[in-house]
């Protein structure tokens, strides 16, 4: 019975799990310095969770068309 139960807890969790989103899904570019004139680097934020990035990651970013997962 321990098992049975154990294997429901497990598969609740496991669901609900699979519909966590975050709130928003945004791009973001990744600048040289502090002047934000030389992109180095791109890449977006998904309402699944994913970050892909491309190029240089730097401090200086700029996030934009933040669009709701809702």
């Amino acid at each position: 019975m321990k098992l049975k139960k154990s294997l429901l807890m497990t598969a609740v969790f496991i669901s609900s799990l699979a519909y966590a989103r975050p709130p928003a899904s945004f791009d973001f570019v990744y600048y040289a310095d502090d002047t934000y004139t030389t992109q180095v680097g791109n890449g977006w934020f998904t309402c699944a969770g994913r970050t892909t990035t491309f190029g240089q990651v730097t401090e200086y970013q700029v996030i934009s068309n933040e669009q709701s997962c809702y």
